[in-house]
Protein backbone atom coordinates (compact mmCIF):
# COMPACT_ATOMS: atom_id res chain seq x y z
CA UNK A 1 0.00 0.00 0.00
CA UNK A 2 1.36 3.49 -0.65
CA UNK A 3 1.80 5.79 1.67
CA UNK A 4 -0.82 8.31 0.43
CA UNK A 5 -3.30 5.57 1.01
CA UNK A 6 -2.14 4.25 4.18
CA UNK A 7 -2.44 7.83 5.61
CA UNK A 8 -5.41 8.54 3.88
CA UNK A 9 -7.23 5.21 5.37
CA UNK A 10 -5.64 6.24 8.60
CA UNK A 11 -7.22 9.90 8.42
CA UNK A 12 -10.57 8.30 7.99
CA UNK A 13 -10.24 5.60 10.97
CA UNK A 14 -9.34 8.76 12.65
CA UNK A 15 -12.36 11.24 11.05
CA UNK A 16 -14.33 8.29 11.93
CA UNK A 17 -13.43 7.99 16.07
CA UNK A 18 -14.07 11.79 15.64
CA UNK A 19 -17.84 11.21 15.27
CA UNK A 20 -17.21 10.11 18.76
CA UNK A 21 -15.83 13.67 20.19
CA UNK A 22 -18.52 15.82 17.80
CA UNK A 23 -20.11 16.70 20.54
CA UNK A 24 -23.33 14.98 18.97
CA UNK A 25 -26.28 14.17 21.72
CA UNK A 26 -25.12 11.11 23.25
CA UNK A 27 -27.93 7.95 24.40
CA UNK A 28 -25.83 7.61 27.22
CA UNK A 29 -25.64 10.87 28.90
CA UNK A 30 -29.33 10.34 29.43
CA UNK A 31 -28.88 7.18 31.25
CA UNK A 32 -25.32 8.39 33.05
CA UNK A 33 -26.87 10.86 35.79
CA UNK A 34 -23.97 10.84 37.35
CA UNK A 35 -21.41 11.45 34.42
CA UNK A 36 -19.62 9.36 32.41
CA UNK A 37 -16.29 7.48 32.70
CA UNK A 38 -13.81 5.05 30.49
CA UNK A 39 -16.07 2.66 31.56
CA UNK A 40 -19.09 4.08 30.24
CA UNK A 41 -17.79 2.87 26.73
CA UNK A 42 -17.31 -0.21 27.04
CA UNK A 43 -17.82 -3.17 24.69
CA UNK A 44 -17.82 -4.19 20.60
CA UNK A 45 -19.24 -1.57 17.86
CA UNK A 46 -19.27 -1.58 14.21
CA UNK A 47 -19.10 1.49 11.74
CA UNK A 48 -19.62 2.43 8.34
CA UNK A 49 -18.48 5.10 6.22
CA UNK A 50 -18.00 6.26 2.75
CA UNK A 51 -17.29 9.36 0.38
CA UNK A 52 -14.29 10.62 -2.00
CA UNK A 53 -10.62 11.43 -1.36
CA UNK A 54 -9.91 15.10 -2.60
CA UNK A 55 -6.44 14.99 -3.38
CA UNK A 56 -6.61 17.65 -6.09
CA UNK A 57 -8.38 19.99 -8.44
CA UNK A 58 -9.37 17.92 -11.43
CA UNK A 59 -11.91 15.18 -11.37
CA UNK A 60 -9.46 12.14 -11.66
CA UNK A 61 -7.88 13.15 -8.27
CA UNK A 62 -11.78 12.86 -6.46
CA UNK A 63 -11.61 9.11 -5.48
CA UNK A 64 -14.33 7.06 -3.88
CA UNK A 65 -13.83 4.56 -0.61
CA UNK A 66 -16.12 2.67 1.37
CA UNK A 67 -15.15 1.61 4.52
CA UNK A 68 -16.59 -0.55 7.57
CA UNK A 69 -15.23 -1.97 10.83
CA UNK A 70 -15.09 -3.04 14.12
CA UNK A 71 -13.94 -1.27 17.49
CA UNK A 72 -13.64 -2.48 20.73
CA UNK A 73 -13.39 -0.54 24.07
CA UNK A 74 -12.08 -2.00 26.86
CA UNK A 75 -13.92 -0.03 29.53
CA UNK A 76 -10.38 1.47 30.98
CA UNK A 77 -9.06 3.52 28.12
CA UNK A 78 -7.79 1.06 25.55
CA UNK A 79 -8.96 0.05 22.49
CA UNK A 80 -8.43 -1.54 19.19
CA UNK A 81 -10.35 -2.24 15.69
CA UNK A 82 -10.12 -4.03 12.26
CA UNK A 83 -11.38 -3.13 9.20
CA UNK A 84 -11.54 -3.59 5.21
CA UNK A 85 -11.40 -0.59 3.22
CA UNK A 86 -12.49 0.10 -0.88
CA UNK A 87 -9.83 2.45 -2.09
CA UNK A 88 -10.74 3.53 -5.49
CA UNK A 89 -11.59 -0.08 -6.00
CA UNK A 90 -8.74 -1.48 -4.38
CA UNK A 91 -9.15 -3.70 -1.07
CA UNK A 92 -7.53 -3.15 1.98
CA UNK A 93 -7.82 -4.96 5.38
CA UNK A 94 -6.35 -4.00 8.25
CA UNK A 95 -5.50 -3.36 12.34
CA UNK A 96 -5.82 -0.76 14.48
CA UNK A 97 -5.36 0.29 18.56
CA UNK A 98 -5.47 3.46 20.76
CA UNK A 99 -6.46 4.75 23.91
CA UNK A 100 -9.54 6.73 24.42
CA UNK A 101 -10.82 9.16 27.06
CA UNK A 102 -14.59 10.34 27.79
CA UNK A 103 -15.34 13.17 30.14
CA UNK A 104 -17.81 13.78 32.85
CA UNK A 105 -20.42 15.17 30.54
CA UNK A 106 -20.00 12.18 28.15
CA UNK A 107 -17.96 13.45 25.39
CA UNK A 108 -14.50 11.91 24.93
CA UNK A 109 -11.71 11.40 22.29
CA UNK A 110 -10.15 8.97 20.45
CA UNK A 111 -6.49 8.35 19.31
CA UNK A 112 -5.28 5.52 17.59
CA UNK A 113 -1.96 4.68 15.83
CA UNK A 114 -2.35 2.43 11.86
Amino acid sequence: MTQTKKWTLCAGLLLGMGLFTAGVENPLKVHAQDGCTVKTLEGNYIYAQDGFNVEGQTAKQRTPFAQSGKEFFDGAGNMSGVFTASLNGQIVRGKYAGTYTVNADCTGTALSSC
